[in-house]
């Protein structure tokens, strides 16, 4: 019955998976065993117990970061208050009631699963994620034009070009208007108006550079004549002609990056949402002088994100440029020019 309730709510909670099956190998394996399916394990679950379980990855490097942790803590914590939910023969009123408990409360399940994570020295923040530089956006656009035109060119159907091609295009949409994965696996084929080249996107109509838009007319009239295992309704699709699933990986991009760039590094970056990718998107707009508002409307990007790619920390000849072109567009700054020009005649 525990197990079915345990599969019950990961229907509901898809990304605890690989969580809730750690906490449940972690009790099956003690010694003695405490088996999760087990009422009186369920009955006899602490807090303490759940911090063993997440030190014992934290201590074996299984867990580095602290979101990670975070989010273990998170997914054991629902399932327990579900399981107490679900059947009422599974009474364990201490814990219940540390879960429900506010984190202001010395004893609540929130205050000490934080205050454990925040002073582990062998948990690191995670690192904010920076824009990819144009010098490897450069490389980037070069390697993707190649995966397009290669599938463009042939004559047969090729499970790999096509992959490549479809993953380089998603690519360069990307870097081109910054919006996230799960909105460019949303845009449908019926999105864009062939004859004027205008893709819409959250509503906004948006112009595509000269190459790309070719690019996506011949991508475009290249699959409708080919036989898919279902009809494709959206722009960027699978081998079988299915929507993109919503994990980053089901697209082939994060693949097509690491093999293009030759760069292994960037493994927690392209299975990161691919914000390296969506940051130099949105700091071009926002170079552009387009507000927040409209790039989180368009780009479905959060307001997190977009708050890291105002910071011109690089100081790039971008964001020189970017300051300049709005200081000469200042009441003063066009006073003063109006002062010295007069003051010169």
């Amino acid at each position: 019955m525990i197990n079915k309730l345990k599969d019950e709510f990961l229907e509901n909670h898809q990304g605890y998976e690989n969580d809730i099956k750690n906490f449940v190998d972690f009790l099956n394996n003690q010694d003695p065993p405490s088996p999760f399916d087990s009422e009186f394990t369920i009955r006899g679950m602490s807090v303490d117990v759940i911090l063993q379980c997440l030190k014992h990855y934290v201590d074996n490097r299984q867990i580095k970061k602290k979101e990670p942790a975070r989010k273990f803590m998170i997914a054991v914590g629902q399932l327990m208050e579900y399981l107490f939910e679900a059947d009422s023969k599974l009474v364990n009123e201490t814990l219940r009631k540390q879960l429900g408990a506010p984190a202001s409360r010395a004893d609540s399940y929130k205050r000490i699963c934080n205050e454990y994570i925040e002073s582990c020295p062998n948990l690191q923040e995670k690192e904010s994620l920076a824009a990819l530089s144009p010098e490897t956006v450069k490389i980037l656009n070069d390697k993707c034009n190649e995966a397009i035109e290669k599938y463009l060119s042939i004559n047969t159907f090729e499970r790999i070009a096509f992959k490549n091609a479809v993953s380089a295009l998603c690519i360069k949409l990307i870097l081109s208007v910054g919006i996230t994965y799960n909105v460019a696996r949303t845009i449908r084929i019926s999105d864009f108006d062939f004859d004027s080249g205008i893709l819409t996107i959250n509503g906004y109509k948006i112009n595509l550079p000269l190459n790309l838009l070719s690019q996506m007319r011949r991508y475009i009239s290249l699959i409708r004549q080919q036989e898919f295992e279902s009809t494709p309704e959206y722009l960027f699709f699978g081998i079988d002609g299915d929507q993109w699933g919503k994990p980053t990986t089901s697209s082939g991009i994060p693949n097509f990056i690491r093999i293009q760039l030759n760069q292994d590094e960037l493994e927690d970056e392209v299975n990161s949402g691919l914000t390296h990718l969506v940051k130099y998107g949105i700091t071009q707009l926002i170079l552009c002088g387009v507000n927040d508002a409209v790039i989180s409307d368009l780009t479905g990007a959060s307001h997190g994100i977009i708050g890291t790619c105002h910071d011109p920390n690089q100081k790039t000849e971008d964001w020189f440029s970017y300051l300049n072109s709005k200081l000469i567009s200042t009441e003063f700054f066009m006073l003063d020019c109006s002062d010295f020009f007069n003051s010169q005649q």
